[in-house]
């Protein structure tokens, strides 16, 4: 059954108003909502759809809500918009959801976070969605008790609507200048194993050859290891004999755990943001991905400072 989860300080981390306001959204945001990701990729649309989104966008989010208690903040949004936009799902409760405001949409998600379970999670779907989330699209306030309640045999379509989920919202992305192609700094490792069978002949001293064939200690491999030049001529990639190259590649993250080996096509901007009191103070501190999180961070006597580095592939130079 989905029970709720006991509030920790933990759990207190990932609320409505923690949701919004990584989102730089407020309760008086209205339907013209959009982000901007740290590509440069803005994100246009359907309010709800466009913060669903941005709650499920993995590098958007991560540094503000890490793997709390083992369940990700972006995997509960993926599961929203999973059920929200089945073709399953009652369309007058898939409406009601769109019509939401994202605000509202951060309520949702929030709430469902804090209140899931994932093993009985993957058992509801379209025709039990309605009874987890209906109180909270039609804003009737939170129930005392969850039902206990999954569709007996769920739809087996489920699985095979979460390999394209961007496809599904009513969302838009488009990149700077109208681009086609967004330089995305990648982690890439190449492995490959490589061999090679040669039969030739190997001049051998007399006594060299005495010693191999009636000797102990002394090995072909070690005669050759010493005496690479005579075998070189052979090791041409173009005679061996590959078991292909297995590559492994995943996108960086916004913490730049990994510095690039090579420099993106065109120089990079990149928008960061400081806490304060004056700029020249602010600018000595570790900067912030977004204003929103920024303002998280703002005490008394501090302000939040913007600055702009255009990021190149031997500097990274400030711009205004």
């Amino acid at each position: 059954m989905l029970s709720h989860t006991d509030t920790t300080a933990q759990d207190d981390l990932v609320t409505a108003e923690t949701c919004a306001a990584a989102l730089g959204i407020t309760k008086d945001t209205g339907r013209e909502y959009w982000f901007t990701d740290q590509y440069g990729v803005t994100y246009r649309g359907l309010a709800s759809h466009v913060t669903l989104a941005a709650l499920a966008h993995s590098d958007f989010t991560q540094d503000a809500f890490p793997q709390l208690n083992g369940r990700p903040l972006q995997r509960t949004a993926r599961w929203v918009i999973t059920l929200f936009t089945s073709r399953h799902t009652d369309p007058q409760h898939a409406a009601r959801f769109a019509a939401l405001s994202p605000w509202q949409v951060c309520e949702l998600v929030a709430y469902l976070w804090r209140h899931r379970d994932d093993a009985a999670m993957h058992k509801i779907g379209p025709a039990t969605l309605h009874l987890y989330t209906g109180h909270l699209l039609d804003h009737d306030g939170d129930p005392s008790a969850l039902p206990d309640v999954v569709d007996r045999s769920p739809q087996p379509s489920l699985a095979q609507e979460n390999c394209n989920l961007f496809a599904r919202l009513q969302v838009t992305a488009t990149a700077r200048d109208g681009a086609d192609d967004v330089p995305v700094p990648m982690l890439v490792e190449v492995t490959e194993k490589v061999s090679w069978r040669v039969k030739t002949a190997i001049p051998l001293a007399v006594e060299d050859l005495a010693r191999l064939l009636v000797g102990s200690g002394f090995s072909v491999s070690e005669y050759l290891d010493r005496n690479a030049h005579l075998i070189e001529g052979f090791l041409r990639y173009e005679l061996a004999d590959s078991e292909g190259q297995d590559v492994n590649a995943w996108r960086l993250t916004t913490r730049r755990e990994h510095a690039l080996s090579s420099p993106p096509p065109e120089p990079v901007q990149v928008r960061l943001y400081f806490v304060g009191p004056d700029r020249a103070t602010a600018l000595e501190t570790v900067p912030f991905s977004t204003r929103a999180l920024a303002a998280c961070a703002v005490v008394e006597g501090d302000e939040v400072f913007e600055t702009t580095v255009e990021v190149n592939h031997d500097q990274v130079r400030t711009t205004r």
